[in-house]
């Protein structure tokens, strides 16, 4: 089986949930018997794809450019990757994000699409360009021979907004994993002087609703004085953010944000107190999972996929109500018995998610295609 991924969110994403998803699945495909795989990422600022296996990225990595230009980037890539393809026919095309044109003219290669999560569609005030990716990925869906879903509840919003045949999907869920590359220090980082805190992973705009854990650390006399509230990842604070906090009455010194590779996310997830992900909606929702992996207690929304995600190994809480966050919070961090017990918990959550099975599982889909 020969399979190509195109070239649109290696253009985009230097580093990010969904490259990463699409690399960790690339890489194990390249190591499954009979099964070719091409990565077309002929200009790529990607980071993920210096660990694919050799031979199966058809490109080079060149510097990290504004946001404008990498939408200028996939489109060119888009467009070699055209060429490329009609001179060297696969057997499935894995398109790697929502392209309003067709990547095959003709002939008898099958294309897949993998729908993320339909927030644009449930929520559009909540994402910038909403009306755009929107339409984009109608286009996608519409063209694909099989659209792979990444949880069940992505499925059924799929199904629910653009009346899509539950047999033209399937459910693959996710892995999770950090590119740790050594062992972690034991002790917590540095830069905290070892104080304790929350943490908080990922982008804070939008749906992803920081600003409602904003006012539920504030609430907390207790959180507030024992524990830092510390953000990893995305920008630093906006002027808006730090004047929420201060109108909150949080001191500056307590609200901290950092950002870095692989090894310090795991560093801070391993010594945080506790990990909150307050989403509004999320397609699957790894760092939860990434978490729980370095023995961290977990509470996050009750909404969308998370559920499904988490099980019984985080306690939840409706991301719309921060005294319901704020309850949950003192709850885990002012009882060490309920947080040892989620940690316990999420180490056998944790244990049902794979890479590999997700690959098995991708594959599977793509035989189905070329064998009714």
């Amino acid at each position: 089986m020969k399979i190509a991924f195109d070239p649109q969110i290696f253009s985009l994403q230097p580093y990010g949930g969904i490259s990463r998803y699409f690399v960790e699945t690339a890489t194990r495909l390249a190591g499954l018997p009979d099964t070719e795989v091409s990565v077309l990422a002929f200009a790529h600022l990607n980071a993920y794809l210096a660990a694919a296996p050799q031979g199966a990225v058809v490109g080079r990595s060149i510097p990290v450019l504004p946001q404008a230009a990498r939408f200028i980037l996939a489109r060119v890539n888009v467009a070699l990757a055209r060429g490329w393809l009609a001179r060297h026919p696969v057997d499935i095309v894995h398109e790697t994000y929502y392209s309003p044109r067709p990547l095959l003219r003709s002939g008898k290669t099958k294309s897949v699409v993998t729908v993320l999560d339909m927030i644009h569609e449930k929520f559009p005030s909540l994402s910038a360009g909403s009306n755009r990716v929107a339409a984009e990925k109608r286009a996608a869906i519409e063209r694909a021979d099989h659209i792979i879903c990444i949880s069940e509840n992505t499925r059924r919003d799929l199904i629910e907004c653009l009346g899509v045949a539950p047999e033209r999907t399937s459910v693959v869920l996710l892995g999770f994993s950090l590119q740790v590359s050594a062992a972690l220090p034991p002790t917590a980082p540095p830069e905290l002087g070892g104080a304790p805190y929350v943490l908080f992973v990922g982008k804070r705009g939008d749906y992803k609703n920081f600003r409602t854990l904003l006012r539920a650390y504030a609430a907390s006399t207790n959180i507030r004085k024992d524990f830092l509230l510390v953000c990893f990842g995305d920008q630093p604070f906006s002027q808006s953010e730090l004047s929420a906090a201060r109108d909150l009455g949080i001191a500056p010194e307590r609200l901290r944000h950092f950002r870095g590779s692989d090894d310090q996310l795991a560093l801070f997830y391993r010594h945080a107190a506790l990990f909150v992900y307050p989403s509004r909606y999320e397609g699957f929702g790894i760092p939860p999972l990434e978490a729980m992996s370095f023995d961290c207690p977990v509470i996050c929304s009750n909404t969308s996929s998370l559920p499904e995600v988490v099980g019984n190994a985080a306690r939840t809480f409706d991301p719309d109500d921060a005294d319901a966050l704020r309850v949950a919070m003192e709850a885990v961090l002012g009882q060490p018995g309920l947080a040892d017990e989620l940690r316990q918990r999420g180490r056998r959550r944790v244990a049902l998610f794979s890479w590999d099975e997700c690959a098995r599982q991708t594959r599977a889909v793509y035989a189905s295609l070329l064998n009714p």
